[in-house]
């Protein structure tokens, strides 16, 4: 009698265990796929000092800028998707025909944080593609140029980066934009509420190119980012931003070699 007493109650407790066991495992938060979404639309495409998509630095030519971006969990690795479709402007036909416009990349990062993430490591590497170019007007049927680079991250009361690159053009008809690329840059961001984050950088980038004899233009670039973040939800915002950008152009005076831009991006994470 005690015995069976005994199994009674064990497969009672069994049955009443099992519910709860599977509504805990229910109510446990599922794991993130690592997969992040962003969309882009700015005034002018701006790469390092330079208007990509205008004829002069103050032309207002819109671009829509997607990303999606897969991070490899618990490995460090990232696979990034970016693309550059040109929206406005009378000019995006020729910009594609040269090998500028409808650029597609595809970008294999690693990050890795040291110093109780005071310091974090980055390196990428980068294919910039231009499928849609001209032969004869680019220099090449699908325009590739590759970019691996490096570059550190020192979280203090600001943050401090230093990014070293090397852009490559692959065609030897593309030589002339082979280069090796230093940028410095400093952001502080400032929490103005429990979702509003407001974020100001400053960066100067330098481009030592192969030929250095014969490459003059859009060698030295400045930067200044004013960017502001809204958090909807934990993994969904709004950012709106107003930067502006230098670089040298010969021949142009110093008004004429500014551009101020604004965009906004949305973006989740999933």
């Amino acid at each position: 009698m005690k015995l069976l007493k005994f199994l009674t109650v064990y497969m009672a407790g069994l049955f009443l265990a099992c519910p709860l066991a599977a509504s805990a495992q229910e109510a446990a938060p599922s794991k993130p796929l690592g997969i992040s979404v962003d969309a882009q639309f700015s005034s002018v495409y701006l790469f390092r000092g330079l208007n990509v998509f205008g004829d002069k630095q103050g032309d207002q030519h819109g671009v829509f800028s997607p990303t999606i971006a897969y991070a490899v969990a618990d490995t460090g690795l990232t696979l990034t998707y970016w693309g550059a479709f040109q929206l406005n402007g009378d000019n995006r036909s020729a910009k594609t025909d040269v090998g500028a416009g409808l650029e597609q990349d595809f970008i294999l990062g690693y990050s890795r944080s040291f110093l109780d993430n005071k310091l974090t490591l980055k390196a990428a590497l980068t294919a910039y593609v231009f499928p849609f170019a001209d032969e004869e007007l680019a220099g090449a049927g699908v325009p590739l140029y590759l970019e691996p680079s490096v570059t550190p991250v020192y979280t203090s009361f600001a943050d401090f980066s230093l990014q070293v690159a090397y852009f490559a053009a692959i065609q030897d008809d593309l030589s002339d934009y082979r280069y090796l690329y230093v940028r410095p840059y400093v952001s502080k961001s400032f929490k103005l509420s429990e979702k509003v984050t407001q974020t100001v950088g400053v960066g100067y980038g330098y481009k030592l190119f192969n030929d250095r004899d014969k490459m003059k233009d859009n060698v030295q670039d400045l930067a200044i980012d004013l960017e502001t973040t809204i958090a909807i939800t934990p993994t969904f915002y709004v950012k709106p931003a107003i930067r502006g950008g230098w670089t040298n152009l010969t021949g142009q005076s110093f008004g004429d070699e500014l551009v101020l831009l604004v965009s906004v991006n949305v973006g989740t994470s999933f």
